[in-house]
């Protein structure tokens, strides 16, 4: 993740130390996604933290993520960046009917169960149209 570096357009005062106008600073990311209080067991790989307490896929995403950046100058491609994924799963969703091997079955599990299973399957990816 690329952190770009900002002047303080004002003199500001942040948890007891003193800016003054002009002086360079740079937000701390690492901080900011591995802030427990925000993020319990940070280090963790945790999914469920962006479900809603029913199970369901959050669509929002939360402010303390900052994966593009932040404020004026954030990842002007973040926008695109989610289009082009949309796009590229829609595409292949329309030009191919994705199965999984013969004689395999994938259960999906109920509605609710919303993580991805760690169990890997191979795919087969049939033409929609020849």
């Amino acid at each position: 993740m690329i952190n770009v570096l900002r002047r303080a357009a004002v003199d500001f005062t942040c948890d007891g130390f003193f800016y003054p106008a002009g002086t360079t600073v740079m937000a701390n990311f690492w901080a900011v996604h591995n802030d427990p209080s925000v993020w319990p067991d940070p280090e963790k790989f945790d999914p469920g933290r962006f479900l809603n307490e029913d199970g369901s896929a959050t669509c929002e995403r939360p402010k303390r993520i900052l994966s593009f950046s932040l404020g004026k100058r954030k990842c002007p491609a973040e926008t695109q960046a989610v289009m082009v994924i949309f796009l590229y799963i829609t595409s292949i969703l329309q030009n191919f009917r994705v199965l999984p091997e013969d004689g395999v079955t994938i259960d999906i599990g109920d509605e609710n169960d919303r993580l991805p299973s760690k169990t890997k399957y191979r795919l087969r990816f049939i033409p929609r149209r020849k």
